[in-house]
C-alpha cells in the first residue's frame, strides 16, 4: 500500500511539473518551416530559386523538435535539421559529388505526370495535389497524391526511374 502511494504521489508530482513547464514554454514559437528553409538556403549558399524539390516537414520526439529540410540543386542532394525553435542547425548533409543522370531524382513535377498518366488524367481534372519525396533504407519514392470528382488516388512513384511502385483509389 506504502509503494502505491509512493507511486500516486509520484505520478502527480509529475504531472504538475509537466504541466508546469509546458506552460513555462507556451511563450516560445517554432521559427516556421520558410525560416528553417531559409536557414539552410544560407547555411548551403544558394537562394530559393537554385533549388528544387524542396521538401520541410517538422518532426517531433519526446524532447526536441526539428525542421527536415531536403532540396537539389544542380544535381546535388542537401539535407539539413533545424532545431524548430532556436533555429540552430543540428545535421548538415549533402552529396559532394554530381550524380550521374542515371542516379538523377525524376523530380516532383515529373513523379506527377507520371500518376497521372496511369490514372488517364490530365493536370486540369485533379485537385487537393500533394507531392512529396520519401526516403526508405533501400529504395526513394515520390508519394502522390490527388482528387478527381469524389476519388481520391495515391501513387507511390519510383523517385529514379519514374515506375509507378504502388496505386490506390478510394
Amino acid at each position: 500500500m506504502k509503494i502505491m502511494k509512493s507511486c500516486a504521489v509520484f505520478v502527480l508530482v509529475s504531472v504538475m511539473l509537466l504541466s508546469g513547464s509546458e506552460n513555462a514554454f507556451a511563450d516560445v514559437k517554432r521559427i516556421g518551416s520558410k525560416a528553417a528553409l531559409q536557414i539552410a538556403l544560407d547555411e548551403a549558399e544558394l537562394t530559393a530559386d537554385q533549388v528544387t524539390d524542396v521538401d520541410v516537414e517538422l518532426e517531433r520526439s519526446i524532447r526536441s523538435s526539428w525542421y527536415e529540410v531536403d532540396f537539389e540543386s544542380e544535381g546535388r542532394e542537401y539535407e539539413y535539421r533545424v532545431e524548430a525553435y532556436s533555429g540552430e542547425i543540428l545535421l548538415t548533409e549533402h552529396e559532394s559529388e554530381k550524380r550521374s543522370q542515371k542516379h538523377k531524382r525524376i523530380g516532383s513535377k515529373a513523379a506527377l505526370q507520371a500518376a497521372l498518366d496511369e490514372a488517364g488524367l490530365t493536370a486540369d481534372q485533379v485537385t487537393d495535389v500533394d507531392v512529396e519525396f520519401e526516403r526508405g533504407l533501400r529504395s526513394s519514392w515520390y508519394e502522390v497524391d490527388f482528387e478527381s470528382g469524389r476519388r481520391e488516388y495515391e501513387y507511390r512513384v519510383d523517385a529514379y526511374t519514374g515506375e509507378i511502385l504502388s496505386s490506390a483509389t478510394d
